[in-house]
């Protein structure tokens, strides 16, 4: 296979190399720090993408721009993932794509038979509990509590909470307030800018002492239940550079990191329950990548970071849970099997997402009034 700078005009060509997105909405660093104090703060878009974005393929040797316009079905293409494409040079320079190919689902141990059966074993996911001091989540929480104890109404309900082996709480407990100025403050001080790291923090959890002893007091009530896992996100708080560090439970959830059966997990995660093997981000590449792309859901953006083998392809480019619950499968000849699934935001959704360790199916358990 030539190298990019080998390749000829006319003559059909396999290339393989480093995607760079050019893209003139999105916000860069370089003019960030080489923009006066005295200038003020540029508002940046939501999304990146627009009509004037480019798509280059580039490794050692050099970079073309890749001409898309031949495939029917574009696929997602970032900033940092590695992909092959077949295709032609044109007189003028670009590479006009027939085909293109990604890195595919990596070889996979087989699952247990005694996982694929009839049955009910759960595992419950929670993400963007997103507790602040205005708005401490205490009914959502409390109806949470409720269920996994057992003490719901239904026998349905109880029989369903007996089933749930672990709660995994995909990121964004706490959510602090990025209008408050002892927050700017810390996150000013998180990269270089400030020396007063430690006062910020002491504000912080002074100012926001009830939305953390709230958490604290829920993850305690629910370790009594159950494993608890939990993994930091966007608001919670811990550096903000992925990946992010398991969040520190001795300090912010003092009560339940007494609990043996609280797990502090980094992210992205990678951890096994009943000998079945999950990967895990609190959403932040996902969010990310469609900053970037148009016209593609959160669970085709998901199933690219693990077919191009690149989780976080965009960081620190630019660099969450997402707004509602959906799931894909994927099938990779005979023996690979991925099923991904994207979690509601709690706050918005009063929604928890069981997946059914025997068959992978899965259910939403809402707590809306």
């Amino acid at each position: 296979m030539p190298k990019i700078g080998d390749a000829l005009e006319g003559k059909k060509t396999a290339l393989i190399g480093t995607i760079y997105l050019h893209q003139p909405n999105k916000p860069s660093i370089l003019d960030e720090v080489s923009k006066s104090q005295w200038e003020d703060d540029t508002a940046f878009p939501d999304k990146y993408f627009s009509d004037n974005d480019e798509i280059w393929l580039e490794d050692e040797s050099g970079r073309i721009l890749l001409d898309l316009s031949n495939l029917s079905d574009v696929p997602t293409i970032v900033t940092g993932m590695i992909l092959a494409f077949l295709g032609t040079i044109s007189v003028a320079g670009a590479f006009i794509v027939e085909d293109h190919m990604d890195s595919g689902l990596p070889i996979q141990k087989p699952i247990d038979s005694a996982y694929t059966k009839d049955g009910e074993k759960y595992i419950a996911f929670i993400s963007g509990i997103n507790s602040t001091i205005s708005e401490p989540a205490y009914l959502q929480m409390k109806m949470l509590i409720d269920f996994l104890s057992g003490a719901s109404s239904t026998d349905n309900a109880k029989s369903l909470a007996r089933s749930i082996s672990c709660l995994v709480i995909a990121g964004n407990s706490i959510d602090y307030n990025d209008n408050n100025d002892d927050f700017v403050a810390y996150k000013e001080s998180k990269f270089g800018f400030s020396n007063t790291n430690e006062n910020a923090v002491s504000s912080i959890v002074s100012k926001e002492k009830l939305s953390i002893e709230t958490v604290d007091s829920f993850i305690y009530q629910l370790s009594h239940l159950l494993p608890v896992l939990i993994m930091p996100g966007s608001t919670d708080p811990v550096s903000d550079i992925l990946p992010q560090p398991p969040m520190p439970v001795d300090i912010l959830l003092p009560r339940s990191s007494q609990m043996t059966s609280l797990y502090s997990l980094g992210n992205p995660c990678w951890f096994s329950a009943d000998n079945i093997s999950f990967l895990g981000s609190s959403g932040q590449n996902v969010e990310d990548i469609l900053r970037c792309i148009d016209k593609k859901t959160p669970v085709e953006v998901a199933k690219s970071t693990l077919t191009s083998r690149h989780l976080f392809p965009t960081c620190p480019d630019t660099l969450r849970n997402q707004d509602s619950f959906s799931r894909k499968e994927l099938f990779e000849g005979d023996n690979k099997k991925v099923l991904i699934i994207t979690i509601p935001k709690f706050k918005t959704s009063d929604q928890i997402v069981l997946l059914n360790l025997f068959d992978f199916t899965t259910k939403i358990v809402s707590f809306g009034s």
